[in-house]
């Protein structure tokens, strides 16, 4: 036989735990829940149920099948657009070099949530509720945010130098044509 197709990989990875008794790894199948997730998922359920009683309440103030078609329309966009989008730029940042990877992952993170929460204004939904009223979204967000994004790629460039140079300084790596210093003792 010329290659035999390798066993199939097991289900759970294990890990000797306390004593030698076996545990579930944390980068294995199956999740570890621990108190904090539990606290979350609490804190996080109990919210959800003050808003959607909330909602339902003062529905008169909150017009629930408004929010409903909002809502059905962001799980959309989430599914159709952003989704897709962040696979892209995912697969695109493979191609990156490894010692800059942390940092644009961290500004690509950043920016997304800046981007995501600037979008209200940048599309002006507030003007059409208050029309004539200047004091409404008076800024220019459009240029605040690609301020903002400057901003934030520079520090993310400046960041992954720093760490580049230092790297280069622990390996002991010399521009061509230098030779080292010698120590004398």
């Amino acid at each position: 036989m010329t290659g035999a197709p390798p066993p199939p990989r097991p289900l759970r990875r294990w890990r000797a735990g306390a004593a030698g008794t076996p545990t579930p790894h944390r980068s294995g199948l199956e999740p570890a829940y621990g108190p904090v997730w539990w606290v979350g998922l609490a804190v996080g359920g109990a919210a959800l149920a003050h808003g959607a009683l909330g909602l339902v309440r003062d529905a008169m103030a909150t017009v629930p099948p408004a929010w409903a078609t909002w809502l059905l329309g962001v799980l959309v966009v989430h599914d159709l657009v952003l989704v897709p989008v962040v696979f892209a730029v995912a697969h695109a940042l493979r191609r990156a070099p490894a010692a800059v990877r942390p940092e644009a992952r961290a500004a690509l993170v950043v920016s997304g949530v800046c981007v995501l929460v600037t979008l209200p204004a940048l599309v002006g939904g507030g003007r059409a509720t208050q029309p004539g009223n200047t004091s409404v979204l008076p800024s220019d967000y459009a240029a605040n945010l690609a301020l903002l994004l400057g901003l934030i790629w520079t520090v993310a460039a400046a960041l992954a130098l720093t760490r580049a140079l230092r790297g280069r300084r622990r390996r002991g790596d010399r521009p061509a044509g230098r030779s080292p210093r010698r120590v004398r003792g």
